[in-house]
């Protein structure tokens, strides 16, 4: 299961961060496009860009805590209660 958290986040990772490039990108070489369509522009960064790019980061890193346990608990059994 935190294999799949762990290749879900990366691709959101990829993906947000792709999608944030290309509309700052694209913002940069138009500014009068973030002038006229502020709200649209940001909605477009903030949907498509950031949330993915969060998210994908927190999932990443939900996963490698969750792979990171098992492995001490592999390696420690008395943490599981065993004698």
């Amino acid at each position: 299961m935190h294999v799949v958290l762990i290749i879900i986040g990366l691709l959101l990772i990829l993906l947000g961060g792709g999608c944030t490039l290309t509309v700052l990108g694209l913002t940069a070489a138009d500014p009068a496009s973030l002038r006229n369509d502020f709200f649209s522009v940001m909605s477009l960064l903030l949907l498509v860009g950031v949330a993915p790019l969060v998210i994908g980061i927190l999932l990443f890193r939900w996963g490698l805590r969750i792979d990171r346990d098992k492995r001490k608990a592999a390696i420690d059994p008395s943490k599981n209660g065993a004698k």
